[in-house]
């Protein structure tokens, strides 16, 4: 099989620097190809990256938002055939072992799964919340809905495939997923180093909570796709 691992940035070389020196070549024998999503960033470090062995960059011209870079990365690994996507987020160094364990439910051709790779720590108030709120409207019963480490088989992709260009695409995922029975694997990776997550304003989250709300009414009618998320 051949892997793809997104990584969507809008800057942070630095990181990217890092996190690339992580990336196993392969895992079970299965070669691993990374593709860097630039969206529009005026990091020039960034320029360099596409000179690294095994490394394509795709480049936004104009800033969309990280669902967006998110998603172009994940057409153009679906296009290029590419067997199993994962995402990852710069921000996140994961170790070569966290994304093994990410892939490894995903190596079997009947794989039928989104695997969510989330870290054991002490969620805010506000998490909790938007997470009970998945949990009851959408039945999705995870520790962390807005973990942005997560793979799938090429073939599911076009059933998850999001509106949103905010990292709503992260929960869009989940539902559309949910909605379209798809089993939903959540793996522990306990050995990464993440920076402090970024504070989520208040309005932020009733925002995200009524966009909840009005994707939960047109699915209930039946409507097969979800409106992107306006940004805040």
């Amino acid at each position: 099989m051949q892997i793809a691992v997104i990584i969507p940035t809008q800057a942070g070389a630095p990181r990217i620097d890092t996190l690339l020196t992580r990336i196993p070549h392969q895992v079970d024998g299965h070669t691993i190809s990374v593709m860097v999503v630039d969206d529009a960033s005026k990091d020039l470090s960034l320029l360099d990256l596409d000179k690294k062995p095994g490394v394509r960059v795709v480049r936004h011209h104009t800033s969309l938002g990280i669902g967006a870079a998110a998603k172009t990365g994940c057409d153009a690994a679906y296009h290029l055939g590419f067997d199993v996507i994962a995402l990852i987020d710069p921000a996140d160094q994961h170790l070569s072992e966290d994304i093994a364990a990410l892939i490894r439910p995903l190596l079997k051709s009947s794989a039928n799964r989104l695997v969510i790779g989330t870290v054991k720590s002490e969620a805010s108030v506000g998490d909790v919340a938007l997470n009970s709120l998945v949990s009851f409207l959408f039945d999705v019963k995870i520790q962390d809905t807005q973990a942005a480490f997560r793979a799938f088989p090429r073939s599911l992709y076009p059933k998850i495939r999001w509106t949103s260009t905010t990292a709503t695409m992260q929960t869009e995922m989940l539902v559309l997923a949910a909605k379209r029975g798809i089993t939903i694997t959540e793996v522990g990776v306990g050995g990464t180093v993440r920076r402090k997550p970024r504070k989520i304003k208040i309005i932020e989250r009733l925002h995200l909570a009524r966009t909840l709300l009005r994707w939960k009414v047109a699915l209930s009618r039946g409507q097969e796709s979800l409106e992107p998320m306006r940004a805040v």
